[in-house]
């Protein structure tokens, strides 16, 4: 499978973007002190975020932007940002900015793959805060989430009792 280019938008001939996630700096001459300086293709190198996103800085006309990669691959791709959406990793791995794992979603969707991929808080927890195990026969799901049996029995039955 070979590796396909596609010119960042807004930054075209300066810079490109690949489908497996890379950023790179296009070769160009510059006039610097009435000196010409060409400068070879060169691949970026990322800075990660604290959360894991990595983040390129372009230049364009003097002016410096950080741009998160997974942002760049979705809109050279993809296209343009839908209203109300974000960029969305499948996996919820910060740092895998291949295509095949991008997609323009909502917030709540987002969400959504982060508890279906165990990278929740709350998806990790093995016990409710009675501490009663949340496993299949104690554990039902609702609009709220994952909710303890025993819990809700113990809780029926107390306001049985003060009626």
């Amino acid at each position: 499978m070979t590796e396909e280019w596609r010119p960042v938008p807004g930054y075209e001939g300066l810079y490109s973007v690949s489908d497996q996630g890379r950023v790179r700096a296009e070769a160009k001459v510059t006039l610097r002190n009435g000196i010409v300086q060409p400068r070879k293709q060169r691949m970026l190198s990322p800075v990660p975020l604290p959360r894991g996103h990595l983040k390129v800085r372009l230049t364009r006309d003097g002016h410096v932007k950080a741009l998160l990669v997974h942002r760049l691959v979705l809109l050279a791709f993809v296209g343009p940002c839908p209203e109300g959406m974000e960029g969305c990793h499948l996996d919820d791995d910060p740092k895998n900015n291949r295509l095949s794992n991008l997609r323009w979603d909502t917030r709540s969707a987002n969400l959504h793959d982060r508890v279906r991929n165990g990278r929740h808080h709350n998806a990790r927890k093995t016990e409710c805060s009675q501490g009663h195990p949340f496993d299949d026969e104690n554990t039902y799901v609702s609009t709220k989430g994952r909710q303890c049996r025993t819990c809700q029995r113990d809780s029926i039955r107390k306001r049985r009792a003060m009626s």
